[in-house]
């Protein structure tokens, strides 16, 4: 059986599942892995699987686990959920070399979600090297806004240089933007909240983006759990002038919002 193995990789925990390849929609199987103590857990449909050192082995554990109690499936492609795609991406990419040297640079804007992302799919790579692997990015959703809900009051040289808003959590927005138009398609304005960890919302117009609360970082918007969201810029700079940059931004990332 020809399957789709989907990886969602966060800081901390591994959220995968497989989908039927000619049933895209059929799912098979989910699990994940996150940290215990001093091992990352693997669980596989509610079942304790096994034990890994790094979240980065979790695909070859996985992979292991797949050859012996689903001999018959086979991996031909694999989804990497990737936070940051910057500018370039408007929807998924083959994820090869120069892509994954692409994206790092992007970890500046994402430096809590983007090298797990990178990390993962370097590890699932060299251990399902047969299968295509596909970049989907939360960014890709919403290069639909306009220049004026994108861009920031900044200089021109600046905003050349990649200083605009991206918005994130677009993977789940396209999800609910699929649902309306199967379930509610006479809606045309709607506010989506995605509420989680890392928190953001998006208006919709026919299903497209056309605002959204994150901007440049997921560190943008609405309070969340352990980020600070939208703070007046002045007072950014206060605190990297009084604590220092990594001192400010372990704060604003790890120690506000919520917490």
């Amino acid at each position: 059986t020809p399957v789709v193995l989907c990886l969602n990789a966060g800081s901390a925990t591994l959220k995968f599942a497989i989908h039927d390849l000619a049933r895209p929609a059929t799912c098979l199987l989910r699990g994940e892995a996150d940290r215990e103590g001093s091992a990352i857990k693997l669980v596989l449909d509610g079942r304790h699987l096994a034990s890994a050192r790094e979240l980065a082995d979790a695909p070859e554990l996985l992979v292991h686990a797949l050859a012996r109690d689903r001999p018959t499936w086979r991996i031909e492609a694999v989804a990497h959920r990737i936070v940051h795609g910057g500018p370039h991406h408007a929807g998924p990419a083959v994820l090869d070399d120069d892509l994954l040297i692409e994206l790092a640079q992007f970890t500046r804007f994402a430096p809590l979600h983007q090298p797990a992302g990178i990390a993962m799919a370097r590890k699932a790579r060299e251990v399902l090297g047969g299968a295509v692997h596909v970049a989907c990015f939360d960014t890709a959703f919403h290069a639909t806004l306009s220049d004026l809900a994108r861009e920031f009051a900044l200089p021109a040289e600046l905003r050349e240089r990649g200083y605009r808003r991206f918005g994130f959590h677009g993977l789940s927005f396209d999800h609910v933007a699929r649902r309306l138009a199967a379930e509610r398609p006479e809606l045309r304005r709607v506010v989506v909240a995605h509420l989680g960890g890392g928190s953001s919302l998006c208006a919709l117009l026919e299903r497209r983006s056309v605002a959204t609360t994150m901007g440049l970082t997921a560190l943008d918007g609405v309070p969340m759990t352990t980020r600070s969201g939208a703070l007046d810029p002045g007072a950014v700079i206060a605190l990297v002038r009084e604590l220092g940059v990594d001192v400010a931004e372990e704060l604003l990332y790890r120690r506000s919002g919520l917490a």
